[in-house]
């Protein structure tokens, strides 16, 4: 008589088939894709974290030696603003100024040398000032400012 036939439509084939590979073996994450992405995310992380160390540590540096030239600018504005007939020969001596951020630096050690230049009938001083200090790593920096002071005249300029 009649015969029975099935029809399936083509979105029960599409869902038993979704169906089936939803519970297959690759429904979830693996534990070896896990640890791939988390040594992917370390790996990144400790890098971010050494970056920022050496930012930090170039701050720092910059910093002091930011504070050396100021010392250095300082000391040599006041070496100018001196009597000329005060700028003896002198080597090694201190700072005559004082620059209060000086102490920030390590082992800090600040320096004026000053000797005559060239022929005395010019009547000129060379005047030169250093800060040597220790950096990180206990390496040793220097920073140095020369400059020529002349003697100047009664009304002059």
């Amino acid at each position: 008589m009649f015969e029975r036939r099935e029809y399936t439509s083509h979105f029960a084939l599409r869902t038993s088939a979704l169906r089936h590979f939803g519970t297959s073996h690759n429904a979830g994450v693996s534990l070896l894709e896990l640890i791939a992405a988390l040594f992917v995310f370390t790996i990144g992380l400790l890098g971010s974290l050494k970056m920022y160390d050496v930012t930090i540590d170039k701050v720092r540096a910059m910093r002091e030696a930011d504070i050396a030239v100021c010392a250095l600018q300082n000391e040599m504005e006041t070496m100018r603003a001196m009597p000329f007939e005060s700028l003896t020969e002198r080597a090694g001596a201190p700072f005559v100024s004082h620059t209060p951020d000086m102490d920030q630096l390590v082992q800090v050690t600040p320096t004026v040398d000053v000797r005559p230049y060239g022929d005395p009938v010019l009547a000129l001083r060379e005047v030169r000032a250093s800060v040597r200090w220790r950096g990180d790593n206990g390496r040793v920096i220097e920073k140095t400012l020369a400059t020529l002071i002349g003697k100047r005249e009664a009304g002059g300029t």
